[in-house]
């Protein structure tokens, strides 16, 4: 990755089930926050997975936020890191910037994420967290639910992205998936993409 400030857009493209109504396409854009929390160890992940289960995912679902996901690497020789994602969607820029303040008025999750919220600085839950805020391509305003059928634990997903040298070169990338008609090839080739996204803020591609 480089260091400098990039202009960068990213693809998702993940297999999973997501409940989205039939108009989904005819609605206002989403805008997504990709979380990457970085592990130095199974007890690290033991803490964000717990967390997660029993007080921030129950807590996105009482402030309106659903299909939300949550994704781990699959470890192999040369992939050894510890590292959770979560995606999230957002209807509007406003609920991505007031859910913090409603986080902290949620009693039910100040209760169930006490360990976590209050952890000690030498006992940390995690090393750092990363968070890329995008939104949504002009050809895929809304995510889209895959047609793959199957098990969950037996799907595999993929995160793509790329980064441009060039303001300009960027901006012919992302008019390549909207008007030069990527998005819709992709569509006809079954890539069952969910969502296509240009990051708005973010220091580097979150892999």
């Amino acid at each position: 990755m480089k260091n400098s400030i990039q202009s960068s857009l990213i693809t998702f493209i993940l297999i999973f089930a997501v409940a989205l109504s039939a108009n989904a396409q005819n609605q206002e854009k989403q805008f997504y926050q990709l979380k990457t929390y970085f592990l130095k160890d199974g007890n690290q992940e033991k803490v964000v997975d717990t967390y997660l289960k029993n007080a921030y995912l129950p807590a996105l679902k009482r402030a309106g936020i659903e299909n939300v996901g949550v994704f781990k690497l699959i470890p192999t020789e040369e992939i050894t890191d510890l590292k959770i994602y979560i995606l999230l969607p957002f209807s509007s820029i406003e609920q991505f910037l007031t859910l913090d303040d409603m986080l902290a008025q949620d009693k039910s999750y100040l209760s169930a994420g006490d360990s976590y919220i209050h952890a000690k600085h030498d006992n940390a839950p995690y090393e750092r967290i990363n968070s890329t805020l995008m939104k949504a391509f002009p050809e895929m305003p809304m995510m889209e639910a895959s047609k793959i059928e199957g098990p969950r634990k037996e799907r595999v997903y993929e995160l793509r992205s790329y980064e441009s040298a060039t303001e300009a070169i960027y901006q012919n990338k992302v008019d390549m998936f909207n008007a030069g008609g990527e998005v819709t090839l992709f569509d006809s080739l079954g890539f069952n993409a969910v969502f296509y996204a240009e990051v708005l803020s973010g220091n580097v591609c979150p892999t």
